[in-house]
């Protein structure tokens, strides 16, 4: 049917314009329509998914939207039970006194300790906080920055050959002179917790 062209009978108009009403009909050129009742008429196929759809909706309850099952009433009347804080980890009275004087990593080392998922993870989480980001490694003869970052002195050494002489991590001026002095705390309770990390180094 092309722009111009104005429906003449009402079933035509009908199937061509969805919405029946007054205002449509005089829209689509269609007189003498006014206080008729008309029918829809419906591609072939159109109306099966749908009926399909209406008998499942009389038998099921319609679900609610959202990401989470919500529980029915029942569920609802029960007190909801407190989440238990899980027990943080806890290290041997040797390395908890070395890792207590570690000053410069304090927050770093509660960040560990309140894992409280158990002595593997806490490796994992010791290990993912003191990986020198040069080498991508644990830290072989830690070197303490100014900003609380920890680097192998050899990373940092290689860096300042170079003649860079900020933090790898964070890009703050070290300066020139900066003394590249190993954290041996840091050092030692590394190697408390991982013999043998330093080999082939």
């Amino acid at each position: 049917m092309s722009q111009g062209e104005k429906l003449t009978s009402i079933p035509e108009a009908v199937q061509y314009h969805q919405y029946c009403t007054a205002s449509g009909l005089k829209s689509l050129g269609v007189s003498g329509a006014e206080g008729k009742v008309f029918v829809l008429q419906y591609p072939e196929g159109y109306q099966e998914p749908q009926n399909g759809e209406e008998h499942n909706s009389e038998n099921e309850v319609p679900a609610k939207k959202g990401k989470r099952s919500r529980g029915g009433a029942s569920e609802a009347s029960s007190p909801t039970p407190k989440k238990q804080r899980a027990a943080s980890f806890s290290l041997e009275a040797p390395l908890a006194k070395q890792v207590r004087a570690d000053a410069c990593n304090e927050r770093l080392w509660q960040e560990c300790l309140t894992l409280g998922k158990g002595r593997q993870a806490f490796l994992d989480r010791v290990q993912e906080l003191f990986t020198c980001v040069c080498c991508q490694e644990l830290a072989y003869l830690p070197v303490t920055t100014p900003c609380s970052h920890n680097l192998c002195q050899g990373c940092l050494k290689r860096s300042f050959k170079a003649e860079v002489f900020c933090c790898p991590t964070c890009r703050k001026d070290l300066g020139k002179d900066y003394e590249l002095k190993v954290n041996t705390t840091l050092s030692g309770v590394l190697q408390a917790l991982f013999p043998g990390y330093e080999n082939g180094r």
